[in-house]
């Protein structure tokens, strides 16, 4: 097993079920929000499934492809390891 990354941050706790989280929002997340609130859900609901959709990719990621304990991949690697050239509209 690789060793730890030592200039990571250390682990957060999963929060429990029933529990809240916070965030800070900045001008980023706050126009990521409000393009996904376009669609008409609630800021919890597009939170909980873009939370979902990343946690999915990693779960993929970590199962199928060997890397240190805790090393997010790379969003871009599963871009283009998961693209088709033939999928792409012009």
């Amino acid at each position: 097993m690789a060793e730890p990354n030592p200039t990571r941050t250390q682990k957060q706790p999963t929060p429990a079920p029933g529990t809240r989280v916070s965030v800070r929002v900045d001008k980023t997340l706050s126009d990521d929000l409000g393009v996904i609130l376009h669609s008409g859900c609630t800021t919890s609901d597009a939170v909980r499934h873009a939370v979902g959709l990343l946690a999915a990719i990693y779960y993929s990621e970590w199962a199928t492809s060997p890397r240190p304990d805790g090393t997010p991949p790379l969003l871009s690697d599963v871009v283009k390891k998961h693209s088709n050239p033939d999928d792409q509209q012009v």
